[in-house]
């Protein structure tokens, strides 16, 4: 058998198990957990609620300020996590000291060659001047 049937099988015996486990009528046994793990099964045997649920779509999405969704909780993950798959986010670029030392490390660089070019510049005048 294929992998996601092997993958299937297995899923169906945790299921029994745990069903006979936390069955209510058995010693033991609490219809709380016994619902959670009905529950389990049924995301995790269908394809596309176990997608669903692997990209975090059961949590809850908070609200911005204006009352629309904010990101769902594989892209606050994904932000956290992973900052530069993602274009500047005002008041929350983790790395935006970085990449703004890094930018003014640059410019010094540049002005100090300008600089360099300048006075290099004059000197070359000022030798052509004194040679007339």
């Amino acid at each position: 058998p294929d992998a996601g049937g092997k993958e299937s099988q297995e899923l169906k015996k945790a299921f029994k198990r745990r069903s006979l486990q936390y069955h209510p009528d058995k010693r033991g046994g609490s219809s709380q957990a016994f619902q959670r793990v009905a529950e389990a099964n049924e995301v995790l045997s269908h394809a596309e609620k176990r997608r669903a649920f692997d990209e975090g779509h059961d949590f809850p999405r908070k609200k911005h300020h204006d009352g629309s969704d904010a990101e769902t909780h594989m892209e606050e993950i994904t932000k956290k996590y992973y900052p530069e798959r993602f274009d500047f986010a005002p008041f929350g670029d983790p790395h935006s000291d970085r990449r703004e030392q890094a930018s003014r490390e640059q410019r010094m660089l540049e002005r100090r060659k300008q600089e360099a070019l300048a006075q290099e510049a004059a000197r070359k005048e000022r030798e052509a001047s004194k040679i007339e």
